[in-house]
């Protein structure tokens, strides 16, 4: 039996005082999976993980498998501690360097090993199994298997001959370049590039938006270096130059604002560029982290879901633009309505509303448009405020059916934002035309158009995060509306879900399946992440950018900053 390793070190604050009474949690070192500990060095039972310290000497003592752990605290980090062997399990040596032969069970059963003199060591093996079925075979004077041994034949569990013409470069034809065979070399005796495993190709530039995650620490540390947002730029290997963070604490995606870390502040930060071909991408990754705010300010409703996943949409499809025309564009021809100023919950300064039905908009592709994808913003009504529009037009796509702006958000709410997107356009449908025709409005409602934009053939990498679920149910109380793991397995699936619809540059991010409920990754209040928990969002962001670089051009990870 091995026995468990003694730990017993005093426990240190980060501000150098004892750690006197401090609750600290042993991990396993580099993961956040919770070590087991033992009440004593013989394992008769597990002990409680986390440890107190000692309140008095602040004194940290625990039994543990030996091996490295990570030990986290309230301002208490320690990395890499390590519990050795208990001495009993290590013999000693003697002057040689071998177990002395007293500290050896030397005997005769089955548990024991045999003297050095022991007659039965004698010729045992040749005399009962040598050249004996189930034994073994002998060697020849060359230290060689002798030939009557060898099973010679060319059927299954035989062995050719050594004239066999089938040895002749037979791994060559039978495993060269194949799955569990071997890579060929090339004249230069160097291995070929298609027999290299792939390696991921990281970001070059970041934006982050979203919330805390990206904007605020909380832990025994409490440093800006341990971000999630900060430990992705360190891996990435990028300067702060190569990095835009726009990410606000608590930030909602449903929140009005141009500067509240929501979706209206995506709409107005990224570049609203007039461009022609070529059509090209800009501002290089973007890693996006909402949600959990979300459902505790505005509850876990479909209507609140499916409002979120409308925002989502118009955020990514931004992030993708190549170019982007505000209503006022020369491509946009407008009849009635009237222009309302605003930059809280819109594109640009203002977006065109109708309140009544029989007016129109067209939208004319550009004569250089290379086809793909192009999308329509309209303005989301906070209940039954809104209206339809119907499509029609000569584009090959995208001109038939209807959309309504009606109720995206629930009553009283602030405005929400649907992204119509139209994939598959061709180029011949340059120089065609989408019209948007108002064939309904709600009472004292309006509909209203603001913007469209074309996707970049080549777009910019997006990552998704989902949304990792609290702590406990202490944690979940701490929000106005009542909400649940359930709750956030039900909006990460439509997460997902959504992250599908983009063909390509789109990738979702598994928080959730990395933190897994950790206690000892979320700060007090049991929502925040600590920096274990940053550590845990930042691989899983990693993962699924590197993940996107073996199969995505690396253009589509580094593209224009200006």
């Amino acid at each position: 039996m091995i026995h468990a390793g003694r730990y017993a070190e005093v426990a240190l604050r980060t501000d150098g005082t004892l750690a006197k009474g401090a609750a600290v949690t042993v991990f396993h070192a580099g993961s956040a999976v919770p070590a087991e500990l033992y009440v004593d060095r013989q394992r008769s039972a597990a002990a409680d993980n986390p440890v107190t310290a000692d309140p008095i000497t602040g004194l940290l003592a625990f039994w543990a498998e030996p091996g490295v752990y990570d030990l986290v605290g309230d301002r208490v980090v320690v990395f890499a501690a390590p519990v050795v062997l208990d001495p009993a399990d290590v013999p000693a040596l003697d002057q040689t360097g071998t177990v002395p032969a007293r500290q050896l069970p030397v005997g005769t059963l089955a548990d024991t090993i045999a003297a050095g003199n022991d007659p039965r060591l004698a010729d045992a093996e040749q005399s009962s199994r040598k050249g004996a079925p189930g034994g073994y075979a002998p060697l020849d004077a060359n230290g060689h298997v002798p030939l009557g041994y060898l099973p010679l034949g060319t059927g299954s569990g035989t062995v050719p001959a050594g004239d066999d013409p089938r040895i002749v470069e037979a791994e060559q034809t039978a495993r060269r370049g194949h799955a569990s065979g071997y890579a060929p070399l090339d004249a230069a005796a160097l291995l070929p590039a298609a027999n290299l495993p792939a390696m991921p190709i990281l970001p070059r530039q970041l934006m982050f938006y979203g919330h805390s995650v990206f904007h605020r620490i909380a832990g025994a540390v409490e440093s800006a270096g341990f971000r999630a947002d900060r430990l992705v730029q360190a891996l990435c290997g990028l300067p702060d130059s190569r990095v835009t963070n726009r990410a606000a604490d608590d930030a909602l995606l449903l929140a009005e604002g141009d500067s509240a870390g929501g979706y209206p502040q995506v709409l107005q930060a990224e570049p609203k560029t007039v461009r022609g071909a070529p059509y090209i991408g800009r501002d290089g990754t973007a890693v996006l982290c909402w949600g959990i705010y979300d459902l505790g300010a505005l509850g876990p409703s479909t209507h609140v879901r499916d409002a979120f996943i409308h925002a989502l949409r118009a955020v990514i499809s931004r992030h993708r633009a190549a170019t982007v025309r505000e209503h006022t564009d020369s491509t946009v021809a407008l009849t009635g309505g009237s222009e309302i100023t605003t930059i809280s919950y819109n594109s640009g300064g203002g977006y065109w509303s109708w309140a009544s039905t029989g007016s129109s908009f067209t939208i004319t592709l550009p004569a250089d448009f290379p086809g793909g994808t192009v999308t329509i913003g309209l303005i989301g009504a906070a209940g039954t405020t809104g209206g339809t529009i119907s499509w029609s037009g000569t584009a090959s796509t995208g001109t038939s059916g209807t959309t309504s702006t009606s109720a995206i958000m629930p009553a009283g709410g602030a405005h929400g934002h649907i992204a119509v997107r139209i994939p598959g356009l061709v180029a011949a449908d340059a120089g065609k035309t989408i019209v948007g025709t108002i064939t309904a409005v709600d009472a004292g409602g309006d509909v209203g158009l603001d913007y469209w934009q074309a996707e970049a053939p080549m777009p910019p990498l997006t990552v998704v995060c989902g949304i990792p679920r609290l702590r406990d149910a202490s944690a979940y109380a701490a929000f106005p509306t009542s909400v649940t793991d359930s709750d956030v397995f039900a909006w990460n699936t439509a997460i997902q879900g959504l992250c599908a619809e983009f063909v390509n540059g789109v990738v979702y991010a598994d928080v959730d399946a990395v933190v897994g409920k950790a206690p000892g990754l979320y700060a007090a209040d049991g929502i925040n992440l600590n920096e274990l928990g940053a550590r845990a969002c930042a691989t899983a962001i990693i993962a699924g950018a590197a993940g996107a670089g073996r199969v995505l051009s690396p253009f589509q990870l580094t593209t224009d900053w200006s």
